[in-house]
């Protein structure tokens, strides 16, 4: 059985010590019980409908805390999201865990270590374990807030696909990030940003001739809205790049209203997962550095910084155009 690794920040003027944390009885009891299910999980053939029961109970506990904690709601309807791959839904259940932390630490000073990351082909049991790991912290949370009401199981649904697993996530991620202390920034999203455009320039250089290409001129008073649309014209080429090098991606049919800085993170993650799925197309190859905090950003910093990745994803795609066996191709040569 694999444990959910808690740590719990003791502060002492400037020191800082990670001990493990047991929470109280009724917590670890909840704890025990996910752990339990992830491990039976595992032995069996967990299907998109089982995850998607999951994220149901995710979004309930978010409810209740909101509730608890007088948030407003996120009443936004969800994105058309179809033919979504579990590598997809796995990047946004990724992204959801972060969150996650980010809101245990706020109320609880508690974080949790990420599950091992799995080896080999993502299947909706990998999902699972992430959700199920997301679905303990909110556990914890709910008990620091005295809220101890046991949410009822929702029915399992056969017909649930991965895209509708993708959607019920997105829809998490947006409600946890409005009970956070402090919400995803631009920065948040600039580093992101900065990780796939580290991943497009190392596929790139899977060419002859490679160079790196200018980034765009600067431009002022960018919105959210403006981010997010130009990493979303990105996400159609990195689409674009990965069926004509016979990989399948999600479609993407609508962008939100009032669109957050929260929204352009979790779609420059999904990029970023993209990528990186490619990258590991290539044997061998070492994934660029972790972006260092920039400091604070602003929209208009993080537009310009879409603008270089888009540039690097219309070269790479006219190149990938012309020669789609690109990753074998290399291979051979080697």
């Amino acid at each position: 059985m694999q444990r959910l690794n808690v740590r719990r920040l003791k502060s002492s003027g400037a020191s800082v010590v990670w001990p493990l944390f047991l929470a109280s009885i009724a917590v670890a009891a909840v704890v025990c019980d996910i752990e339990a299910q992830t491990a039976n999980a595992a032995r069996e053939d967990v299907a998109p409908p089982d995850v998607y029961v999951r994220t149901l109970l995710v979004r309930d506990a978010l409810e209740r805390i909101r509730l608890e904690m007088g948030k407003p709601k996120d009443t936004r309807r969800e994105l058309r999201v179809a033919k979504a791959e579990p590598r997809e839904v796995f990047s946004q259940a990724l992204t959801l865990f972060h969150k996650a932390n980010r809101l245990s630490f706020d109320l609880t000073r508690e974080r949790a270590e990420l599950p091992e990351k799995p080896v080999g082909t993502l299947r909706s049991v990998h999902v699972q374990a992430v959700v199920d790991a997301v679905l303990a912290q909110l556990q914890r949370v709910k008990a620091t807030l005295g809220s101890v009401e046991a949410s009822p199981e929702p029915p399992r649904d056969p017909a649930m696909t991965p895209s509708d697993v993708f959607r019920s996530i997105v829809q998490a991620n947006r409600q946890v990030n409005l009970l956070l202390d402090r919400q995803l920034a631009p920065s948040d999203v600039f580093r992101q940003v900065t990780l796939a455009v580290g991943y497009a320039a190392q596929l790139r250089t899977r060419f002859a001739g490679t160079r790196m290409p200018e980034a765009p001129p600067f431009e002022r008073r960018k919105r959210p809205a403006d981010v997010y649309h130009r990493l979303a014209e990105c996400f159609a080429r990195v689409r674009t790049i990965m069926a004509r090098s016979g990989f399948s991606a999600l479609t993407l049919d609508h962008h939100p209203e009032a669109v957050t800085s929260s929204d352009v993170y979790d779609i420059a993650s999904l990029i970023v997962s993209e990528l990186s799925f490619l990258h590991a197309q290539v044997g061998g190859a070492l994934p660029p550095p972790d972006p260092y905090y920039p400091g604070r950003k602003f929209p208009a910093d993080v537009y310009r910084r879409a603008g270089l990745l888009e540039a690097l994803l219309i070269d790479l795609q006219a190149l990938v155009e012309v020669n789609p066996s690109w990753l074998q191709a290399q291979d051979e040569r080697e």
